[in-house]
């Protein structure tokens, strides 16, 4: 949900924009941008609190996708990507990842986390970090 959501306002392409941000945020650390145990704060934190940096998070992410989740997750539309174009052209070059190949980004399942049955399915193992209790 986007904070344009959160305060029913007019809604357009940049929410969705938004929305890949959280998307890429989660991919890169295995979570979400806010995190709260009721849905008041988190809707509270989405309005007005500045999301971390997937880095601060996974030390092995690169500053080039920081930067691009950053941007995405803007609060105000008027910081975020204004267009799908602009947010394709500032995409890191293939070049400019391959440099950071070495510090790729990988999950690693805590010991202690036992997956749900949502997140198992025949072809591929477990979700990382799901949180969820199998009980």
């Amino acid at each position: 949900m986007s904070p344009q959501q959160v305060r029913e306002v007019p809604l357009d392409h940049r929410t969705d924009i938004y929305s890949l941000g959280v998307v890429m945020f989660e991919l890169l650390t295995g979570r979400l941008p806010f995190e709260s145990d009721n849905n008041y704060t988190l809707l509270y934190r989405i309005a007005n609190d500045t999301p971390p940096k997937p880095s601060e998070l996974r030390p092995e992410v690169p500053e080039a996708l920081d930067t691009i989740v950053r941007r995405a997750t803007e609060r105000d539309v008027e910081h975020r990507y204004q267009s799908w174009a602009e947010f394709c052209t500032t995409s890191p070059s293939p070049s400019a990842t391959t440099a950071s190949r070495s510090r790729a980004v990988r999950y690693r399942t805590p010991r202690s986390s036992k997956p749900c049955a949502r997140c198992t399915s025949s072809v591929s193992s477990p979700m990382p970090n799901c949180g969820r209790s199998s009980a």
